[in-house]
């Protein structure tokens, strides 16, 4: 008996026949194996090519190609007789029309009406190229045309303020990408961070080049080509002009980063100037820039002619953003002028302070210390932020070295590789907000008495109960709170949510070996809990304490034997299905014995 064909491959061939039949209309015939190579597409498994009359009465031929994978990949549309690149915005170089954004969702189940809407907007779009209504979209995917304007490596890797104004920056040129920041501080830094030690960093030769603010955003044909078009892209800005007929004169700077202000965002462009030789055709040394003139006296009109002169040729090289407000929501994130600069403590590394600290720093909150004294054991990796390269090292320095090194442009990644029990108190004075996830009582009774005795910053305190059925977030600001009002002795919380035989802990064989056991799944909920209260605590904070309790599936966690715990029925209810969170106000306990030795010592 023959063997079914694959269901993908009968629906490809299906649709196949009915565009057949559809472009039957047009009078299309099928592309052969050649034609489809001709324009490069490497996906293309069939294709149909047909002339379109315009409205202005020019005609020209279109193919539409599709991919092996069709209908489950989408259709694209070629202009094969097109003008060249950056001649029509959205045509590439093969003469694909990019019709449509690649995250676009289409009807996998029509596949003749996916590809007449296509050939709709296509021919929509053309005429509209035709007609000359090319410039605003140009100009608004400014970035995407220069970038496939550029002609060479290396790439410019942007960290400059997208402020508005033409300033000198300051750049590092390795082998692969240039680097340009505002200050050499902060260049240093972010090469720091990225390649390695502060001592490798010193090494680095950073120069200077300048950042020439664009007051309109040019189109294709207009990006430079020369030293002269540079001078006409900010021809009427007097400081643009005087920052390159300096740099001209001193002979300090060739590359320029170009920043416009689009329809849709900030863009950035880059340029190397070619300086006219100092040799003669014959060898012979010459000044082409001063001559004529006693150094330092070159009039800027004359630096400007004979340095950016239409003969000089200019280098276009693509930018990437790679600072702070780019990577923490592209330029519309409000949040980031405040997270940049804010400074949290992390005490406590583990499978909840690890991931914590990750995404804090992806959350765009500059500062980061982190606090711990335990190194990585191989049955930490599977819940933890490091891997098996990190086992046997200090949980919290090479937490920090892999967050500086993939989130460079952070202001600072500290570590403190001390028993959290003996923590020095001075790192924590300067913080804007102290978490703490050790999930150690004792170190969470010290912070708190830290904090009740000698004013420390709001402390966030997170904490999971036994096989992650449950997790905590506690916020005790500076001053009128108490951790311990809502706890025992020995750390127990008065509320929690599950009670287990055993208090949950798995023994392990080894001395003193226990642990509860949960996943990275389980987990989550606590971490996309904690890390939002953090947040929350930065931006917004409660005006009193305050307690976030996530409230896990309850099938899941009363599968492994957890029940509900008596007192949480009393207060919170029947936490029913679960799969919530809850919250309240954190206790003031008049009985507390840290408030009324606090009181008394007052």
């Amino acid at each position: 008996m023959a063997e079914a064909r694959p269901l993908l491959a009968e629906l490809h061939d299906q649709a196949l026949v009915a565009l057949d039949a559809y472009f039957q209309a047009f009078s299309a015939t099928r592309m052969d194996a050649d034609e489809l190579a001709a324009i490069q597409s490497l996906v293309a498994a069939a294709g149909w090519k047909f002339a379109v009359s315009f409205n202005d009465s020019r005609v020209l031929t279109l193919a539409v190609v599709v991919p092996a994978a069709f209908p489950f990949a989408p259709p694209r549309l070629f202009v094969l007789d097109g003008p060249g690149l950056l001649q029509w915005p959205h045509l590439e170089e093969n003469g694909l029309l990019c019709v449509y954004p690649s995250q676009t969702s289409f009807s996998t189940e029509r596949p003749v009406a996916v590809v007449h809407a296509l050939l709709q907007e296509g021919v929509a779009m053309i005429e509209q190229n035709l007609a000359g209504n090319i410039a605003a979209d140009f100009r608004a995917e400014f970035v995407s045309y220069w970038n496939r304007s550029v002609e060479t490596a290396p790439r410019v890797l942007s960290l400059v303020e997208a402020r508005g104004d033409s300033r000198a920056v300051y750049i590092w040129k390795g082998q692969k990408d240039h680097v340009v920041a505002d200050s050499e501080a902060a260049l240093r830094r972010w090469l720091d961070h990225r390649f390695g030690s502060s001592a490798k960093a010193a090494k680095y030769d950073i120069t200077m080049a300048l950042l020439l603010w664009l007051p309109a955003v040019p189109l294709p044909a207009d990006f430079p080509k020369n030293g002269a078009d540079i001078r006409r892209l900010v021809a009427g800005d007097a400081a643009a002009l005087e920052l390159l007929g300096k740099a001209i004169v001193d002979e300090s700077i060739d590359e320029v980063l170009l920043g416009v202000k689009t329809a849709t965002g900030t863009g950035f462009g880059s340029v190397k100037l070619m300086m006219p030789p100092k040799q003669d055709g014959v060898g012979r040394k010459h000044d082409p820039i001063n001559r004529g003139f006693r150094p330092g006296r070159l009039p800027l009109k004359f630096a400007l002619q004979r340095g950016l002169a239409p003969a000089s040729k200019v280098w276009r090289y693509l930018v990437q953003r790679v600072d702070h407000e780019w990577i923490h929501g592209r330029d519309h994130d409000a949040r980031q002028t405040v997270l940049k600069g804010k400074r949290i403590v992390i005490v406590g590394n583990g499978s909840l302070g690890s991931t914590l600290a990750e995404l804090a720093g992806k959350a765009g909150i500059g500062n980061l210390h982190l606090i711990d004294g335990e190194v990585v054991e191989w049955e930490n990796i599977g819940r933890h932020v490091l891997g098996a390269q990190s086992v046997g090292t200090f949980k919290s320095v090479q937490l920090a070295g892999y967050l500086r090194a993939n989130l460079p442009h952070l202001q600072a990644v500290e570590a403190s590789p001390e028993v959290a029990e003996a923590i020095d108190v001075e790192r924590l004075r300067d913080a804007d907000l102290i978490v703490a996830t050790s999930g150690v009582w004792q170190v969470d009774s010290l912070l708190n008495h830290l904090q009740q005795s000698q004013g420390l910053p709001p402390v966030l305190y997170g904490w999971l109960e036994p096989n992650a059925a449950a997790a905590h977030a506690v916020y005790i600001p500076g001053q009128g709170g108490c951790l311990r009002c809502g706890m025992t002795d020995t750390g127990t919380p008065h509320l929690a949510v599950t009670r287990w035989p055993d208090d949950g802990l798995v023994a392990v064989p080894a001395c003193g070996g226990a642990f509860t056991p949960y996943g990275p799944a389980e987990l989550a909920w606590a971490h996309a809990l904690l890390s939002g209260e953090t947040i929350r605590c930065l931006l917004d904070p409660p005006g009193k304490p305050h307690h976030k309790i996530w409230v896990g599936q309850t099938a899941n966690w009363a599968a492994q034997g957890g029940e509900v715990d008596p007192r949480w029925l009393d207060v919170m209810g029947d936490p029913g299905a679960g799969g919530m969170i809850r919250d309240r106000d954190w206790p003031a306990a008049a009985d507390c014995p840290v408030c009324r030795k606090l009181a008394k010592a007052a």
